[in-house]
């Protein structure tokens, strides 16, 4: 998606966003090859605050349950900048937030398609992946990406939220709440993660 894209659209969400969307750029994004997780392109003198005002849209979003849209400006804001997935918690916290609670959508994959151009590396990415293509279905293709995953960190919570959601799929639903009742006894989780596994834990017990 382009700066003057998304630009347009935040104007026309009006109200709370009418700010951000003014203070969007107004040139045309060219698209960035794939970086290193650790790594950042040079930023023009102005992105930054650019960038700040996409990322300022997606807790909007966010608030609002709006995940698509909250892929969207962060997308913009990783497309004008090459920021730096690996040494930005707060970024990759809210990309994470945005494609892991938007994945029951169906309407994920192109953005994870996208990030995958951007940061082909990034750890969280396949399980995500995962997530989406168990609300398409795919139940068999989701469950190599788990299995990889949970190998490879067997603690790792996003993973494990991943796991519990396709046991629910598949009926397992006693297994699908001792998981969930173990991880929530980890901590520190990311509070929308911990708000998440709540609500995975009410309709297991209703």
């Amino acid at each position: 998606m382009t700066t003057v894209c998304l630009a347009s659209f935040l104007i026309a969400m009006g109200g709370a966003l009418d700010e951000t969307a003014a203070a969007a750029p107004q040139s045309v994004i060219q698209p960035i090859q794939s970086q290193p997780v650790g790594s950042a392109i040079p930023q023009p003198p102005d992105s930054a605050a650019a960038v700040g005002e996409f990322t300022r849209a997606a807790e909007l979003y966010l608030e609002q349950a709006d995940y698509l849209g909250a892929t969207e400006a962060l997308l913009a804001g990783l497309e004008l900048s090459g920021a730096n997935l690996g040494s930005d918690p707060r970024l990759a916290g809210m990309l994470t937030q945005a494609l892991f609670l938007g994945a029951e959508s169906g309407q994920m994959m192109p953005y994870l398609d996208r990030v995958n151009q951007l940061y082909p590396e990034w750890p969280p990415l396949p399980v995500l992946k995962a997530r989406s293509l168990l609300y398409l279905g795919e139940l068999d293709a989701a469950k190599v990406l788990i299995d990889r995953a949970l190998q490879a960190a067997p603690e790792d919570p996003i993973a494990n939220a991943v796991m519990i959601d396709g046991l629910r799929l598949i009926g397992e639903l006693e297994e699908a709440r001792e998981s969930t009742a173990q991880l929530l006894e980890r901590r520190p989780l990311p509070p929308w993660l911990v708000e998440h596994l709540h609500e995975v834990q009410a309709e297991l017990s209703s």
